[in-house]
């Protein structure tokens, strides 16, 4: 929370100073004068200059004040100019921390983003015994930096704004200006709606509700934040088991191996996971066979050609039947290589002929939106389109094989950029699915090539048995024994690569198992229950206020809710201020504003507890409506202040003002103007 203690304006003219000097009471203050334009707006508009809040007001630095305080003041009919004016407000947080804030109008050599912040009240400043520290507005890094003022502000008033979603796809903070557009409401257009004054251009999604969920301390946006951080943890998962899945998958298929037992997306996996887990050999006939079999196997075959006779002479007639065995699987091989070739020529074909077909659409995407952009700004230059001639292929759209009797609706720019742009990701679709192909074909490619080379190997090994002494010792059982070796090393290599990598699997199911845990622990609605206890009181503080303050527009109040979705009052799943008279519509943003303090007190929320009202369109309101605001307005907690900017043009008002407690409220009232010489 914090409150106004003081607020001091002087007023540099050409006639000596002017100002304004007045302490505000903890509970309700009313800055009122019997006219209009004598000052009261202007002051309290020097409330948001100070905090840095002037967009609510209209803009940045001087643009949002007030003549009086950057061209010229009037004063018993002189127009008097003006030099430059001093702001100081002296505020006051939770824990009885005071400062006092400074920032100039108009000085020379003095920019306005700059903020002076004084650590003590204004007596300790008029001696010269507190200091003081430079702090800088409206640009970037004022919220999150250490020498920005609103990173500053936010921190004295003990808050802590969330990060919400913003239309840039990144989250943002909740900056003061947008949660400050509910709690403090101007004259001109703050009373035209809720959060009228609302800045828009920090781009936050639902930028209403968010405030409410801070204001009022609900755990949906926590909820909504921590539901979107598991969905980034869950493709995170996602992806990172599969690139591991993908890894032994590949490391497995340089040895012909599958592997089962593992699952190629995330799940909790047993406690006995690595010991279910099976590698295959696929063999060249297609079959599969348990790995461990697999290589006894070949250990089994180098014993039996251990056991041979190595000399030529006895193994002649294998040699022979052998040959011809081999001769057959490299013709089998070649035949399949050529396909396997053909196939990578139709994919690199294919994939240069869509590139080529996705460059003209990314062109047509280009020139239609430069046309779209083009005609939305309003120009009138004549498009192709308008004389019956395509812009892409520049014939006349009468050339079409389409009957011509008969009429057809043809795409506008809009259209035609949507269908050209879902062309578009056919194509991106096309490309990726043939690179694809065209990669699981070279692996194809490397592994019967090397197997080619292989079988010639065994086969210039057997002719040279064939045609060498018999004697001699045979190159072919060599060789043969050389080659089982190596494909047993090869093998059990890639398989222990496997097993080292499998424990990580182990790892991310436990991530998986305790996001799984997490994500069910989120409540199945947006609402806790806490919630919905929250936004119930919200909702009965709101209906009992519109009964109090007169709201007449709904004649059945059980109709009243707060919307779900945007957590707004609404009537039967509409805007109330749809049925509302425009002086129900005041009545119902007093009631609201109320609320949203009311039960923030409540629930422990994070309402700073003070509210300006300035100028809330009293005329339009009947008297006693406006007698049971005030009366609520002084029955707050102690720690709520209200500053409530009004004309006492009429008696009724004066009347109702006169007959409160005067020990509950604090009447700053201005006989001529607000801004005055200044005693030297």
């Amino acid at each position: 929370m914090f409150r106004i203690n003081r607020l001091r304006i002087n007023v540099k003219t050409s006639s000596g100073d002017f100002g304004f000097d007045e302490k505000f009471d903890k509970r309700v203050n009313f800055i009122a004068s019997y006219g209009n334009t004598q000052g009261k707006s202007s002051c309290i508009e020097a409330f948001y200059y100070c905090l840095g809040l002037e967009e609510l007001i209209g803009g940045k630095k001087e643009k949002s004040l007030k003549p009086v305080f950057k061209k010229s003041l009037k004063y018993k009919g002189a127009e008097i100019p003006v030099l430059e004016s001093n702001f100081f407000l002296e505020i006051q947080n939770g824990n009885s921390n005071i400062i006092t804030i400074y920032r100039a109008a108009n000085k020379k050599n003095f920019d306005s983003n700059l903020i002076t912040v004084y650590f003590g009240d204004m007596i300790q400043l008029d001696k010269g015994i507190i200091r003081s520290e430079d702090m800088y507005l409206h640009s970037q890094g004022s919220a999150t930096s250490i020498k920005g003022f609103h990173m500053f502000l936010e921190k004295f008033i003990n808050w802590k704004l969330p990060e919400v979603p913003t239309y840039d796809e990144v989250d943002r903070k909740l900056y003061l200006q947008t949660v400050f557009s509910t709690i403090f409401i101007e004259q001109k257009r703050g009373w035209a709606d809720l959060f009228a004054t609302l800045p828009t251009y920090f781009k936050v999604k639902d930028p209403k509700k968010r405030i409410i969920e801070f204001l009022i301390g609900l755990d949906s946006l926590k909820n909504e934040k921590l539901s979107q951080k598991y969905k980034v943890l869950e493709t995170e998962l996602i992806n990172t088991w599969k690139e591991k899945y993908k890894n032994i998958s590949e490391v497995l298929k340089k040895a012909n191996c599958k592997i089962y037992g593992v699952p190629s997306l995330p799940t909790v996996l047993d406690e006995r996971f690595t010991n279910q887990l099976s590698i295959f050999i696929v063999q060249e006939d297609g079959k599969e066979i348990i790995a461990k079999d697999y290589i006894e196997g070949l250990h089994n075959n180098i014993e039996k050609l251990n056991k041979k006779n190595i000399k030529v002479g006895d193994n002649v007639d294998d040699l022979q039947n052998e040959l011809l065995s081999i001769k057959d699987k490299i013709s089998k091989y070649e035949k399949i290589i050529t396909d396997k070739r053909n196939e990578l020529v139709y994919a690199n074909g294919s994939i240069e002929s869509i590139i080529h077909s996705l460059e003209i659409i990314n062109k047509d995407i280009l020139n239609n939106k430069d046309a779209l952009k083009l005609k939305n700004l309003g120009s009138s230059e004549e498009w192709l389109i308008n004389k019956n001639i395509c812009p892409t292929c520049q014939q006349k759209i009468h050339d079409s094989l389409l009957p011509q009797n008969i009429e057809f609706d043809f795409m506008t720019i809009e259209e035609n950029i949507k269908h050209l742009e879902a062309q578009k990701k056919m194509m991106d679709f096309a490309i990726d699915s043939h690179k694809r192909n065209k990669e699981n074909v070279v692996e194809d490619l490397i592994y019967l090539e090397e197997k080619i080379v292989s079988f010639r190997k065994i086969a210039n090994s057997i002719v040279n048995d064939i045609y060498s002494n018999d004697e001699n010792i045979s190159e072919t059982i060599i060789r043969k024994k050389l080659m089982i070796e190596s494909e047993i090393d090869l093998l059990e290599e890639n398989i222990n690569i496997v097993n080292l990598e499998l424990p990580i699997f182990k790892g991310l199911s436990e991530q998986w198992r305790e996001l799984l845990k997490s994500k069910n622990s989120l409540p199945n609605d947006k609402f806790t229950q806490s919630d919905l206890t929250t936004l119930k009181s919200l909702r009965d503080f709101f209906v009992f206020n519109l009964g109090k303050f007169g709201y007449s527009s709904i004649l059945d109040m059980s109709t009243i809710q707060i919307s779900d979705n945007k957590l707004l009052p609404s009537t039967e799943g509409f805007d109330m201020k749809f049925d509302s008279s425009a002086s129900d519509n005041i009545r119902a943003i007093w009631a609201f504003t109320l609320a949203l303090m009311q039960t923030s007190n409540k629930f422990n929320g994070n309402h700073p507890n003070i509210l300006i009202f300035d100028e809330p369109d009293q005329q339009s309101v009947i008297i006693d409506d406006m007698k049971n605001l005030f009366e609520t307005l002084i029955n707050l907690k102690d720690n709520c202040q209200v500053i409530f900017g009004i004309t006492l043009k009429d008696e009724e008002t004066r009347k109702v003002i006169s007959n409160l407690n005067k020990d509950e409220f604090k009447l700053i009232l201005f006989n001529d103007y607000a801004i005055r010489p200044q005693k030297s």
